[in-house]
């Protein structure tokens, strides 16, 4: 063997040997979290902290492109979804609304996208880390809100499978609003969808493109996303 094959041969040892430590390392390395060491957790946590305004840019980019999509629903009511929704938050902003209020009057129908019946609480859970309790709860419960328009006009309807899991949120009563009465955002739902909501299905109005709400939905999503709670222990007093 010459000088040459002999070093190749050498090198070729070497890089197999610390392979083998590599991989031996991560046989070794605990794969279910109850096993997981403190270093472990620590990069976990770490990597997850350095991550969130990645995520918090996706997120946002998600929810733009999600309001896009409600585009492609036509449900009968004189616009499409995407400019129920643009209509809503246009209404909301020029009514003086803070911008929380505005993002979450943009979002509040696209979780029609996925499922029409639970489509306030879908998109209350897109809101969720960024948004106030009252916000939150207001586009969760808007369409119980909501049937004090139109539920005394939609027949009772008896789902064939009874086996969905409650609380699914397509209320045709309309009179259960009046139930959450004692909430502190119960004004704010009156408002939201007596003021905006019920009142965006107008294809003549001066609706904003979804353009000029995107710099609000980044804002709005670029905010406590990922707030992880220190334990009870160590918490300020």
């Amino acid at each position: 063997m010459t000088r040459t094959g002999r070093r190749g041969f050498l090198a070729f040892l070497g890089t197999s040997a610390l392979a083998s430590r590599v991989r031996a390392a991560q046989a070794k390395r605990p794969t279910a979290m109850s096993e997981w060491t403190p270093r472990q957790f620590q990069e976990w946590s770490d990597t997850l902290r350095r991550a969130a305004p990645d995520q918090a840019s996706r997120s946002a980019a998600e929810v733009l492109a999600l309001v896009e999509r409600c585009s492609r629903i036509e449900d009968g009511s004189g616009v499409s979804q995407k400019e129920h929704c643009l209509q809503t938050a246009t209404r909301a902003l020029r009514d003086g609304a803070d911008e929380e209020l505005v993002v979450a009057a943009l979002l509040h129908d696209a979780g029609k996208i996925y499922d029409g019946m639970n489509h306030g609480a879908i998109a209350a859970e897109i809101l969720r880390p960024h948004v106030s309790r009252e916000t939150y709860e207001v586009v969760r419960n808007h369409t119980t809100f909501e049937a004090r328009f139109y539920g005394a006009h939609i027949p009772p309807y008896e789902p064939p499978d009874r086996s969905c899991v409650a609380p699914v949120y397509a209320c045709i009563d309309p009179a259960a609003y009046r139930n959450m009465e004692r909430e502190s955002w119960y004004p704010l739902a009156m408002r939201f969808t007596g003021e905006w909501d019920q009142r965006s299905f107008d294809p003549g109005y001066d609706t904003l493109p979804l353009a000029y709400f995107e710099p609000m939905v980044r804002r709005i999503f670029g905010r406590r996303s990922f707030a992880l709670a220190a334990p009870l222990d160590q918490r300020p007093r």
